[in-house]
């Protein structure tokens, strides 16, 4: 006998193939002499799998599981569970029972994914248009699009080309080594420290020391915004590339000067009430008059007895969903009840707490980025001078409030409490009238599920992993990673549009310097003579005449294009799996709850409207979603376009992932019924077999 130990054959020499090149199941050695011979029949049909799997991991360098390894795990399965009780012919007793199991269910799970991913890939491949203002102007320093952050190349705040052309270079090659090369404005390219890893997307200013005193350089710089998620793949729910979005308005169009006039009126009623609106004739009417001006714009209008549409002071800043028309204000949900959703306005139960659901907003007045240095310094990247102002506690009540929410909110924050909101029952009553009810907990709404949801009717059964609050509430987190995805794509590597605090910065130096930029000839004069003298004024009242449009938020906008926008594509997404879940026609009064809204930010009060029984689930859920997506309007950072072409597209990322989902359930599903923002109704996610 040789005292040598043999060499280890390589997974390619152990393993044997058939003339059908399947790996071979032939063992020899005492293995084969086992006394049980289905231990034995079980190890050697599991090895000959490891052994063919190592020639797959072995090619692709994942770890490889050796043989004594894979042993021991055979003889555990046969030591833990008896052979032949998985199937849907033989289910006696045992460990494990069920219709398929072992390879039949691996099997079965591959085929469901691949059907599943098929089933996206048929989806139509779209093209991606874009409003061509990068083209149009890369003779001129990029003007008309996003380059904040980016090396600067004068003091009218316009990028180095050649950055610029880095840039470009780097999203067509998607090679993460290029990202890094992109010279950004504020300092050279500093190893950020630990201090210096904190985000400096939203929220900044809380982090952020005095870019002039601090000296980490890391902290000075802000950083382009995660552009490679634009690339990232995901594994459910369409792919981010196969959903495409509309041009956004171009720099010299009609709708830009109609929209940006909507942003400087945002601006400068931020600290008005919204339940104000109708009883304010001075700023607000002015807002009101002015907008009706414009030959595009595209917030929601009301029919006036001579036929026509007008913006009016109930319509004003709201969101257009619902509706098939801008014009249609009788289905618009949007324009029911108070401003403010119910949604954001309710105590969240939150297991055995609840929180309370108002904000530390910031003080009136507090607007930044309004003199022209600070601007400059801004769009160069640098982290802000200021920080935030902090002021009371209190209910989102103004543009103020609902810009700070949306401000420091957590990804899907607002969605999130909609939905403990919605799930958890309401509190007893001492008569024990309100059934079911949490007799020691905190109550919400106790919406109804959608009427499909199979476990409505069963007697033995409730849905918990599945069709149940587990299944809801992971999903809602799903939804929104999807539609970030989906939004990164398009910002990134579609639109690149300008931030309106851009725009702002072009018109102030159109009208403070003579630089000719191109904007609309006939709606430029009429932005001239309504809201530009009113911003001037404004601006000169904090401390420096321009005609910038005043910021909510120390640092401007994140350091992303504008469109499409993040909060208000989650909104989309995360509003449209809410109203898939709950009966959406459930009027608010019928579930026993009165609506509510705060004058003042310090109480809140019955809503006494006329409407109050025309709320409902999903007029909630639409207008959180506009609340969520114009809340960044009115902080500046964004576009009406942003928000409302947004929602769509998020709207679609969550209709796409509920149907795939379909794909994974054992319970017969006839599908979510929910009504989509243009108003129409349509049923989705039902099972598929496969």
């Amino acid at each position: 006998m040789n005292e040598e130990s043999p060499q280890k054959p390589s997974p390619q020499q152990e393993a044997t193939t058939d003339a059908n090149q399947q790996p071979s199941t032939e063992a020899s050695g005492p293995q084969a002499q086992d006394a049980d011979s289905s231990v034995s029949h079980s190890r050697r049909a599991f090895l000959a799998k490891v052994t063919a799997a190592s020639i797959v991991a072995g090619v692709a360098g994942l770890p490889l599981l050796d043989a004594e390894t894979a042993a021991a795990q055979v003889d555990d399965a046969a030591r833990c569970a008896p052979t032949g009780t998985c199937g849907p012919l033989n289910c006696g007793p045992g460990c494990e029972v069920g219709p398929m199991c072992g390879t039949d269910r691996a099997d079965k799970a591959q085929k469901v994914r691949n059907e599943a991913a098929l089933f996206e890939r048929l989806m139509p491949i779209p093209k991606h248009p874009c409003n061509g203002d990068e083209a149009a102007y890369q003779d001129r320093n990029f003007f008309a699009s996003f380059t904040k952050a980016m090396e600067k190349i004068n003091d009218l705040g316009e990028v180095n080309p050649t950055v610029y052309k880095q840039y470009l270079e780097a999203l067509c090659t998607g090679k993460p080594a290029e990202f890094e090369d992109i010279w950004l404005g504020c300092v050279p390219c500093v190893t950020p420290t630990a201090t210096g890893a904190a985000s400096f997307t939203d929220g900044a200013s809380r982090a952020a020391p005095s870019s002039e005193t601090s000296t980490d350089a890391a902290l000075k710089q802000r950083r382009l915004v995660n552009p490679q998620a634009g690339l990232a793949f995901d594994l459910e729910g369409i792919d981010s590339h196969q959903l495409a979005a509309p041009c956004a308005p171009a720099f010299s169009s009609a709708e830009e000067i109609g929209e940006i006039a909507e942003n400087y009126w945002m601006a400068l009623a931020r600290d008005i009430p919204f339940e104000s609106y109708g009883t304010d004739d001075g700023l607000i009417q002015r807002a009101v008059d002015d907008l009706n001006r414009y030959a595009v714009f595209r917030g929601p209008k009301e029919p006036t007895p001579a036929g026509n549409c007008k913006v009016t002071a109930r319509t004003l800043f709201r969101g257009v969903n619902n509706t098939t028309g801008n014009c249609d204000s009788a289905d618009n949900d949007g324009l029911k009840g108070p401003y403010v959703s119910q949604l954001l306005l309710h105590d969240i139960p939150y297991g055995a707490q609840m929180i309370d659901p108002r904000v530390i907003t910031t003080a009136r007045g507090s607007d930044y980025m309004f003199r022209y240095n600070d601007w400059l310094f801004i769009q160069k990247g640098c982290a802000p001078r200021q920080m935030d102002a902090c002021a009371d506690y209190v209910y989102v009540y103004n543009g103020r409030s609902l810009g700070q929410y949306v401000h420091l909110d957590v990804v899907y924050q607002a969605f999130f409490n909609a939905c403990l909101i919605l799930l958890t029952p309401r509190k007893c009553r001492p008569d024990a009238a309100v059934m079911p009810c949490v007799p020691c907990g905190p109550g919400g709404w106790g919406a109804r599920f959608d009427e499909n949801i199979p476990y409505n009717t069963s007697c033995t059964q409730e849905g918990f992993v599945t069709f149940g609050a587990t299944h809801l509430k992971v999903l809602l987190a799903k939804a929104a990673l999807v539609a970030h995805k989906v939004a990164w794509y398009q910002k990134w590597f579609v639109h690149r549009r300008l931030r309106p605090e851009e725009f702002g910065g072009r018109i102030h130096n159109h009208l403070f310097r003579g630089v000719d930029y191109p904007f609309h000839p006939v709606e430029f004069n009429k932005l001239r003579e309504g809201v530009l003298p009113e911003i001037y004024n404004y601006n000169a009242s904090l401390g420096e005449a321009s005609y910038l449009l005043p910021q909510a938020f120390p640092e401007g906008s994140p350091v992303h294009p504008a469109y499409t926008a993040g909060h208000a594509t989650l909104a989309g997404a995360c509003a449209t799996i809410l109203k898939a879940w709950f009966r959406e026609s459930d009027r608010l009064v019928d579930l026993g709850i009165k609506p509510l809204v705060s004058n003042d930010g310090l109480t809140r009060v019955s809503y006494g409207g006329a409407d109050t029984e025309q709320l409902t689930v999903r007029g909630e859920l639409n207008k959180l979603a506009s609340n969520i997506g114009l809340g960044r309007d009115i902080a500046g950072v964004h576009w009406r376009s942003d928000h409302t072409e947004s929602l769509k597209i998020g709207e679609a990322v969550a209709i796409k992932l509920l149907e795939d989902y379909g794909f994974t359930y054992n319970e017969d599903f006839a599908g979510f019924k929910l009504t989509k923002f243009d108003g129409t109704t349509v049923t989705v996610g039902g099972t598929r077999r496969v």
